[in-house]
């Protein structure tokens, strides 16, 4: 049997030995003893953790939390800590894609079974241990590594505090890092990794713009209003406070609108920003075929009450003049509140969705391309009737329900049917498509 000096010398020298090693740790006679370890009791489940967290520095192995219950009146009941090394290899696809391979992380699972299960006893409301595996089936961290293992790693408050001061002044988060670690006489008394300070700061970041980013918006709206006289902006709220739906166009928008506002197309990029909620764009073209803005939003939804508030507050923004023509991706609730407020505006479908739609409705290049001939192509309403029966007959598609209603809607996409409507040089079937990504 070796004594507590003996043993310490083997754990720094013997890497072969590490799991040995952790046995002696607690069946030698100058440790606890694995049956004395099952006896504790802990007034809490913090002390419970604490102490594993004590034992597995000690040892020399990162853990996590495995398993954990609750009660029917959702108090924790049991809790089981297991190492990081615990479970198997997750087995990868020999089909998976190369780019999927580069994204895996490093595999650490080799089924060790070394576990620290504790209970509620609702008698003494008291955690006892009740069941402990001590051994390892991998080799263990030296001492002076520790540290660096996932499990002991953290930043103290006024490490963060510090750290939070100097980046809100400018100082970049690497030379942060070495600024603590030459206060604490090296990176291996840190205990954290820079990995670990960027994180927190993101987090610490993400939060701050989280909590205040709709009050940070309209502040800044309101300060371009200051020095934009021409800058318009308007927003809703919530019952509980929150902005609801925002609008905004600054004057280079609005004077190209009194210019170049004949012809309007929006869109509704949604999901496209990390509300998961709709942003319109409104759009024209210039006197060089150029996309321009002239209004963005951001809705609460896509419902027709949302879209009504957006066409009435761009009405008012642009001081009540509506242009000649609209062109959508053809989204129901915009439909009708173009019909509810741009009354008498020609409404065109955007021949660049329809087509897209097409190969996904009908499984056939061929059929894209006849399609798209009806679609385009001026012709007399008798030879509008002929291609388009003969089109639904080459494909069979007669009870096409997609068919059926594009059918129905053939004045609002065919070429035949909106000839003499003015469009400016917004080309319908070039498609326009502006996505903000916030």
């Amino acid at each position: 049997m070796h004594n507590s000096e003996e043993r310490t010398g083997d754990f720094h020298s013997n890497q072969e030995n590490f799991a040995r090693n952790a046995s002696n740790f607690v069946t030698g006679q100058e440790n606890q003893k694995v049956d004395e370890i099952t006896k504790k009791v802990f007034d809490s489940l913090d002390a419970a953790e604490s102490f594993y967290r004590d034992y597995s520095k000690q040892i020399g192995f990162s853990f996590r939390v495995r398993d954990s219950q609750i009660n029917k009146s959702g108090q924790l009941r049991m809790k089981k800590w297991v190492c990081e090394k615990e479970g198997t290899k997750k087995t990868i696809d020999p089909n998976e894609s190369q780019q999927n391979k580069r994204r895996k992380h490093r595999l650490v699972r080799q089924e060790c079974t070394a576990s620290f299960h504790v209970k509620l006893d609702t008698k003494t409301d008291k955690w006892v241990v009740r069941n402990f595996v001590p051994l390892h089936n991998h080799e263990l961290v030296p001492t002076n590594h520790v540290q660096f293992l996932k499990s002991h790693r953290s930043i103290d408050d006024g490490d963060m505090a510090q750290a939070k001061a100097m980046h809100d002044v400018g100082v970049k988060t690497s030379k942060i890092v070495d600024l603590l670690a030459h206060q604490s006489g090296g990176f291996q008394n840190l205990g954290f990794i820079p990995k670990d300070m960027y994180n927190n700061m993101n987090y610490a970041r993400r939060m701050e713009i989280e909590n205040g980013d709709a009050f940070t918006t309209l502040h800044f709206l309101a300060a371009k209003k200051e020095t934009d006289p021409g800058f318009y902006f308007k927003y809703t709220t919530k019952e509980n406070g929150q902005l609801g739906k925002l609008f905004w166009s600054d004057s280079i928008c609005r004077l190209d609108y009194s210019v170049f506002g004949d012809v309007v197309a929006f869109d509704a990029c949604y999901r496209r920003n990390i509300y998961c909620t709709p942003i319109v764009t409104l759009v024209g073209v210039n006197n060089h075929c150029q996309s321009i803005i002239f209004a963005c939003a951001l809705l609460e939804d896509e419902q027709a009450s949302s879209y009504n508030w957006l066409l009435s507050t761009f009405l008012d923004c642009m001081s009540g003049i509506k242009p000649f023509s609209v062109v959508t991706d053809g989204d129901l609730a915009m439909r009708a509140a173009i019909r509810e407020v741009f009354t008498g505006v020609t409404h065109r479908l955007c021949s660049w969705h329809i087509q897209r739609n097409a190969g996904g409705e009908v499984k056939s290049s061929d059929f894209s391309r006849d399609f798209g001939h009806v679609m385009v192509t001026p012709m007399e309403l008798e030879e509008f009737e002929e291609k388009w029966s003969s089109l639904v007959l080459k494909y069979n598609l007669q009870n096409n329900s997609w068919i059926q209603r594009m059918y129905a809607d053939r004045k609002m996409w065919a070429e035949t049917y909106l000839r003499g409507f003015f469009l400016g040089e917004l080309e319908p079937h070039l498609g326009v498509k502006v996505c903000i990504l916030f």
